[in-house]
């Protein structure tokens, strides 16, 4: 009887898994890779950055510190952008991670060559309501050179 219990939970908990994963593609995530891949570029996004704080760095770290953080921007805007495709904005309603990530942060810190990029995805969470205007404006703010914040949130419809 026991054995009968333990089967039909195994049974109902692999069919699940089963038909998450058939439902992905090849180059789709699957909730447990997203959760591990936000907590990742979140750790990244600052982990150069704060050593770049330390006046007692030379010049010569602090350089070596910034191609880091250039590379890792990069990393992290493209994972981002692969997750906004699959799922739309990360947020909690739409992923199964346990914490939220502060994933605004990754776009305000994109190079240039993926402004285009981003400029249309996050318009489109704008339009679905995936994003909020205050996040939109601070990602809009840096797609437009960083001008003074207020003017960008005065631009705003």
């Amino acid at each position: 009887m026991i054995f009968l219990r333990f089967s039909k939970r195994f049974f109902l908990i692999f069919s699940l898994i089963l038909f998450l994963n058939c439902n992905l593609t090849e180059n789709d995530f699957t909730p447990q890779e997203i959760c591990f891949l936000l907590d990742k570029i979140t750790v990244n996004d600052q982990k150069h950055r704060v050593k770049l704080r330390d006046n007692s760095i030379s010049e010569v770290v602090k350089d070596s510190l910034r191609k880091l953080i250039r590379k890792d921007d990069i990393e992290n805007t493209e994972i981002l952008i692969k997750i906004i495709n699959q799922i739309g904005w990360p947020k909690t309603e739409n992923m199964f991670c346990e914490i939220s990530y502060p994933t605004v942060v990754i776009f305000r810190h994109a190079p240039e060559q993926y402004f285009d990029t981003i400029k249309k995805l996050i318009d489109i969470e704008l339009e679905k309501g995936n994003i909020d205007g205050l996040n939109h404006a601070f990602i809009q703010n840096h797609l437009e050179g960083r001008p003074a914040f207020f003017k960008v949130i005065k631009e705003q419809p």
